[in-house]
């Protein structure tokens, strides 16, 4: 083509620009080499072409094609450099492509998608169809089982670690599930039995076990027998053939701090309940609800939270700190930084999800910061994970789930918090999972590869696990997946699903653990992971 028709095509897009700036577009195309790094090709147009304003949707970029070579002009803005506008600046309905993430090069119009917890074609959904789930595999049979089998979960290096009660010989004990099998944990040496559990006979009475953990540690929260609180203490090696409970706190008012009296007749449980529990080397934070029944959801009734720090070998301190109140329908949920000395804490209160970071210093508690979240609806049941971690700063997600019966439903609420100072921030807006009904429990990983992102699991109904791959940095999200469907479980009025999990793998993927009690009782456990890419 004839030098003087492209210097007619650019003047007339550029009626801004000097002359001599297109001479040296004439003499040099923007991309010389191809096309595989058009962010240096974009810059390259402004310093050359710069000069004239432009709007906002409007930036010198690498995309006049004139014999096969790449030339400056004038067009939608490209920050990312994959040759497509940004959304906002090209109108809808046109055949040209738009990008709906311009700050990210395998995100826009026209891309494959990929299992990489991205929406890489801009069509609202991550990783369809690329998300795959083994069957449920059972890992537990259960000979008896009892009516309440509330489940606490965590995730302990790269898989669920669960802690939960189970009838022996009539008696509840405590038991753990972070190997191929459950163990009944012992009681501390020079003691004999098992670590026995109050045993309610209405789900409302059931004050919950709570598990926490890092690499090295198991730490289980549990009701105590009889009229004592909440008791404390660490697994040893719960993947061996047997455990043991490493403690001081397991009798009678020796648990976590309370404010009844020491003089109370012995008529009641003392009221601790909904515990949670995280574990940061030789740090363990413990919140917990000072009620003795579970609230109805939808009324928002609240209770006192309180939280105390301990050691992995249950020394408490002396007294526990006030925290206000929260809603009394489900646990707070707690998580220990990692190279950090911060834990985050997040509960209901109300419509709201409060989030507070905490720091420890000899057994007291120091509140850093805290933000606060309406999402429209009375807040039930909450999970916490970390994100990704920049150099300054690890990112937290809180799965929840709002509304009641029907009605309910399961999001995440990212945040972002500085190591150093536990600050607060970039608090965005929730992210709702596919459409339902009656979503509940929810439980939350975060997987660095195949697939990456949040992987977020809750339980529809008494016995239906679904779950949903969500964007690490936005709200965007893919259609969800079955875990377990009724079907699988039974489908009589006594088979029910009672308490989920799920674990990042170190080699990617998901584990998600889902607790049965019906026909075949046990640990049912199904593998997330990406299809061929």
């Amino acid at each position: 083509m004839r030098v003087s028709l492209l210097l007619t095509l650019l003047f007339a897009l550029l009626p801004a620009c000097s002359l001599t700036g297109i001479d040296q577009v004439e003499a040099t195309p923007c991309a010389t080499t191809g096309t595989s790094d058009l962010t240096a090709a974009h810059a390259t147009c402004a310093m050359e072409l710069g000069g004239a304003p432009l709007g906002d949707c409007e930036a010198y970029v690498c995309a006049l094609q004139i014999d096969d070579q790449l030339f400056c002009t004038v067009g939608a803005p490209d920050a990312d450099g994959d040759g497509v506008g940004e959304a906002a600046c090209v109108p809808e309905g046109t055949e040209e492509l738009r990008d709906c993430d311009d700050d990210d090069a395998d995100i826009a119009e026209g891309r494959v998608e990929i299992c990489d917890g991205k929406d890489n074609d801009c069509d609202g959904r991550t990783d369809e169809e690329l998300i795959r789930v083994t069957d449920p595999v059972l890992r537990d049979t259960a000979d008896s089982a009892s009516a309440y089998h509330v489940v606490g979960t965590a995730t302990t290096g790269d898989h669920v670690t669960a802690a939960f009660r189970r009838d022996v010989a009539s008696n509840a004990s405590l038991f753990v599930l972070a190997g191929d099998l459950p163990k009944v944990v012992s009681r501390p040496d020079g003691t004999s039995g098992d670590v026995r559990l109050d045993a309610p006979t209405t789900e409302d009475q059931d004050r919950g076990v709570a598990v926490g953990g890092d690499t090295d540690t198991t730490f289980v929260v549990f009701p105590g027998t009889g009229c004592s609180g909440l008791s404390a203490g660490s697994v040893n090696d719960p993947t061996s053939s047997s455990a043991t409970l490493v403690s001081t706190a397991l009798d009678d008012n020796e648990g976590l701090p309370s404010t009844a009296s020491a003089n109370r007749e012995c008529t009641e449980a003392v009221d601790q309940r909904a515990a949670a529990v995280a574990v940061a080397g030789r740090d363990v934070m413990i919140a917990w609800l000072e009620s003795s029944r579970r609230g109805s959801c939808g009324t928002m009734a609240t209770a006192p939270l309180r939280v105390t720090a301990t050691t992995p070998e249950a020394q408490f301190g002396s007294a526990a700190t006030d925290l206000g109140t929260a809603n009394d329908s489900g646990p707070p949920t707690l998580l220990a930084l990692s190279m950090s000395d911060v834990f985050i804490l997040a509960y209901g209160h109300e419509n709201e999800i409060v989030l507070s970071s905490l720091r420890q210093t000899g057994g007291a508690i120091d509140i850093l910061d805290t933000v606060r979240v309406n999402v429209g609806a009375p807040v039930e049941d909450l999970t916490l994970t970390a994100g990704p971690r920049g150099e300054e700063t690890t990112t937290v997600a809180v799965a929840f789930s709002k509304g009641c019966g029907r009605s309910g439903e399961v999001g995440l609420q990212r945040a972002m918090v500085t190591r150093a100072g536990g600050m607060i921030r970039e608090v965005g807006e929730p992210t709702m999972v596919d459409t339902g009904e009656a979503q509940v429990e929810p439980a939350v990983a975060f997987g660095v590869d195949s697939p990456r992102g949040y992987f977020i699991v809750w339980r529809e109904g008494d016995q239906q696990v679904r779950g949903q791959l969500l964007d690490e940095a936005d709200g965007t999200s893919g259609s969800a997946v079955e875990i377990v469907a009724p079907a699988f479980i039974g489908g009589s009025a006594d088979d029910r699903i009672r308490g989920i999990g799920v674990a990042a793998g170190t080699e990617g993927g998901f584990s998600t653990l889902a607790y049965v009690n019906g026909a075949e009782t046990g640990f049912f456990e199904s593998l997330v992971s990406c299809g061929a890419e």
